[in-house]
C-alpha cells in the first residue's frame, strides 16, 4: 500500500510538472497568436487604407486594430465583410479594366496580347500593360502621322481653314475637314483629267508617239515627248516663216519689177500708137489718090473695137474634164483697115475671166444659132482654154464660132 502511494505521488508530481510545462507552452503560443492577430489586423487595415485612398471608399475605419481585436470575435465577420466586399469590387474593376485594355488592343489591331488573363495575373500583368501601352503609343503615332499628312495634303490642295487640330476635335468636325479635302481633291482630279485630255490632243496633233499618263513617271515622259515634238514643230515653223519671209520679199521684188515692166509696156504701147498714127498720116501723104481724107484713129490693143472684130473657132473639146479649147491666144491679132493699101495688126488682148459667145452657122450667111456662153480660164501662146458659163442650149461642137458679143463687152465694162 505504501508502495502504491509512492507511485501515485510520483505520477501526480509528473502530471503537475507536465501541466506546468504545457501551461507555459500554451501561454507562449497565445502570445505568438496574439501578436500575429495584431499583425494581420494592421495588414488588413493598411490594405483597406491603400484601397480607400484611390477608390473613394472608407472601409479602413471599419477594419482597424480595435475593430479586429481577437476579443471581438463576434463582430469580426461583419467588419471583415466590408473589406471582402471592397476587395471583390477591386477585383471586378481590375477584370473590367483588363477586358477594356484587351478590347482597345484588338481595336488598334495589336497582336501583342492574346489572352485577357495576361493582364489579370500578377506575374504577367506589368509586362502585358507595357505591351498594351506600346501598341497604343504606336497607334497614336500612326494616327498623328495620318493627321499630319492630311494637314499637309490639304495645304497642297489649297484647302483653307483646315488644320491638324480639326481632326482631333469632334467626329463632326473631323468629318467636315475630310469632306473639304475630298472636295478639293475631286476638283483637282477633274482638272488633271481635263489637262490629260488636252495634252493627249496636243500630243496627237504634234504626232508624239507612245504617250501614256498611267503613272507619275509616264506623265513626265509623256510631257517630255510632247514638248520635244512641239519644239521640233516650232523650229520647222520658224524655218518656214523665214523662208516665207524671204519668198515674200522675192515676190514683192518681182511684183515691183512686173509693175515697172507693165508701166514700161504701157508707155511703149502709147508710143507705138503715136507712131502708127504718124505712119498712117505719112502713108496718106505719099499716096495722092487718098490725099485729103481724114486719118482714122488707130485702135488700141484690147479696145472694144479690136474685140468686136475678133472671132475664133472651137478646135477641141474635152468631155472628161469639161473644158473647151479655142484658137484665140496671147498672140491673136485682128486687122484694122486704114486704107485700101494699109492695114494695122491690133491685139484684142484675150485674157482670163473674159466671157465669149459660142454660135453656129455664123459663116454660112444664115441666122446664127446661139449655143452657149464660155469663160476663159487659161490663155496660152497659141490657144485658150475655156469652160461653160451657165447652161448651153445645145452641145458645143468643134468648128463652132466664138466671139465677143455686145452684151459680153458691156458686162466687161461694168466690171472695170
Amino acid at each position: 500500500m505504501k508502495i502504491l502511494n509512492v507511485v501515485l505521488s510520483i505520477l501526480i508530481l509528473l502530471l503537475a510538472i507536465a501541466a506546468a510545462v504545457f501551461s507555459y507552452l500554451l501561454f507562449e503560443k497565445r502570445e505568438t497568436m496574439t501578436k500575429g492577430w495584431e499583425q494581420m489586423s494592421l495588414s488588413i487595415n493598411k490594405a483597406a487604407s491603400a484601397i480607400d485612398s484611390s477608390s473613394g471608399t472608407s472601409v479602413a475605419s471599419s477594419v482597424n486594430k480595435a475593430s479586429l481585436d481577437h476579443k471581438k470575435f463576434a463582430q469580426l465577420s461583419g467588419n471583415l465583410g466590408k473589406f471582402n466586399s471592397q476587395v471583390n469590387e477591386l477585383i471586378a474593376e481590375r477584370d473590367k479594366l483588363a477586358e477594356t485594355v484587351m478590347e482597345l488592343t484588338n481595336m488598334v489591331k495589336a497582336d501583342t496580347i492574346t489572352d485577357v488573363n495576361e493582364l489579370m495575373q500578377f506575374s504577367s500583368s506589368a509586362e502585358s500593360q507595357e505591351k498594351a501601352m506600346a501598341a497604343m503609343t504606336a497607334y497614336k503615332a500612326r494616327q498623328d502621322a495620318i493627321i499630319n499628312f492630311l494637314e499637309a495634303f490639304g495645304k497642297e490642295l489649297n484647302v483653307r481653314n483646315v488644320s491638324a487640330q480639326d481632326y482631333n476635335m469632334s467626329e463632326e468636325r473631323a468629318k467636315d475637314a475630310l469632306m473639304s479635302v475630298g472636295k478639293n481633291l475631286s476638283e483637282t482630279l477633274s482638272r488633271l483629267q481635263s489637262m490629260e485630255t488636252v495634252l493627249k490632243d496636243i500630243g496627237s496633233t504634234f504626232q508624239a508617239q507612245g504617250i501614256s499618263f498611267n503613272t507619275p513617271n509616264n506623265v513626265g515622259e509623256a510631257i517630255k515627248k510632247i514638248m520635244t515634238q512641239v519644239k521640233n514643230f516650232r523650229q520647222k515653223y520658224e524655218e518656214l516663216a523665214t523662208r516665207m519671209a524671204a519668198a515674200d520679199k522675192v515676190k514683192a521684188d518681182l511684183e515691183a519689177a512686173i509693175a515697172e515692166r507693165d508701166d514700161t509696156i504701157e508707155e511703149c504701147r502709147t508710143e507705138i500708137d503715136k507712131l502708127n498714127t504718124d505712119i498712117a498720116r505719112l502713108h496718106y501723104a505719099i499716096n495722092p489718090d487718098e490725099g485729103g481724107k481724114n486719118v482714122p484713129a488707130l485702135w488700141a490693143d484690147g479696145s472694144v473695137e479690136a474685140r468686136k472684130a475678133c472671132e475664133g473657132k472651137v478646135i477641141e473639146l474635152n468631155d472628161k474634164f469639161g473644158f473647151i479649147v479655142i484658137d484665140l491666144s496671147k498672140n491673136t491679132v485682128v486687122k484694122q483697115v486704114l486704107s485700101k493699101t494699109y492695114t494695122a495688126d491690133i491685139n484684142p488682148m484675150v485674157e482670163v475671166g473674159q466671157t465669149l459667145t459660142v454660135a453656129r452657122t455664123l459663116d454660112d450667111g444664115k441666122d446664127a444659132e446661139f449655143i452657149a456662153k464660155i469663160k476663159i480660164v487659161k490663155v496660152e501662146d497659141n490657144c485658150a482654154i475655156a469652160e461653160l458659163d451657165g447652161k448651153a442650149d445645145s452641145k458645143v461642137r468643134v468648128g463652132d464660132s466664138v466671139f465677143y458679143a455686145q452684151n459680153d463687152l458691156d458686162a466687161a465694162n461694168l466690171m472695170k
